[in-house]
């Protein structure tokens, strides 16, 4: 997509979009980073009458939007969250990839277990399913590893609800976090060195939400980051993850 800023004030930014069609979209947001306008003549102005994909591709717009803003005002943090921002996560790759081994070890052993685990033993519900398996990793200023978080797990119990056995964690003051986020593997230990070879592949989960962030707002990724792998949730790229009221 190209992107060109349209001007700015006090209230907030305009971004124009030509998406993958060719066709021009004006988006109006606010310094927060939120859309207050989303001007384009091709779609239905209501959500609720867009098929899937043409939805997917509006969000599209609106996040390529989003990251034009955040790179062209270095001074607004548009996007506050380092685990969307490419060049942030690529502080947290070299800070995990240079972690001294034992150091690793002592952070990522429950986590290792955890994502080994298939059946929801270390659960303490009804487990139909084991969907994921989340840990915060806290990167300061400076690039030093500072903390990571408890192992939580995402799961469907048997009702077929979404759960999580950890609900939040207390983040480090001068920290940014990152999330490491790996469905349950099936890992043999005597093919799979722990800590060395997991530690590599908690690298390239890390490289592949960077190349998941180029897909999620419609874009090729960098050539260093078109990698097979286990990145992000859910993305845009795989399609329409949610509608605005939902």
């Amino acid at each position: 997509m190209e992107t060109e800023i349209a001007g700015s004030d006090a209230d907030g930014f305009g971004v124009r979009v030509i998406d993958h069609n060719g066709d021009l979209h004006e988006i109006s947001m606010d310094w927060d980073g939120n859309v207050t306008n989303h001007g384009q003549d091709v779609y239905p102005l209501d959500a609720s009458e867009r098929t899937d994909e043409q939805e997917r591709l509006m969000q599209q717009v609106r996040v390529r939007a989003e990251y034009a803003a955040h790179a062209h005002f270095e001074d607004e943090e548009i996007i506050e969250d380092p685990a969307w921002l490419p060049g942030e996560i690529e502080r947290a790759m070299e800070v995990i990839r240079t972690l001294p081994t034992e150091t690793f070890a002592e952070h990522f052993r429950e986590y290792y277990d955890a994502v080994r685990d298939h059946t929801g033993e270390r659960i303490d519900d009804d487990v139909q399913s084991v969907d994921r398996v989340r840990k915060h990793i806290y990167i300061s200023a400076d690039n030093e590893f500072v903390d990571s978080s408890e192992t939580s797990i995402q799961y469907t119990d048997t009702s077929g609800e979404t759960r999580v056995t950890v609900e939040s964690a207390t983040d480090p003051p001068s920290a940014d976090r990152f999330v490491v986020t790996l469905p349950p593997l099936t890992i043999e230990r005597d093919d799979f060195e722990f800590p060395e070879s997991f530690q590599a592949l908690v690298v390239s989960n890390l490289m592949c939400q960077i190349r998941d962030i180029y897909l999620n707002m419609g874009e090729e990724p960098p050539t260093e980051y078109q990698v097979e792998g286990i990145g992000k949730t859910t993305t845009l790229h795989d399609g329409l993850v949610s509608r605005p009221d939902g």
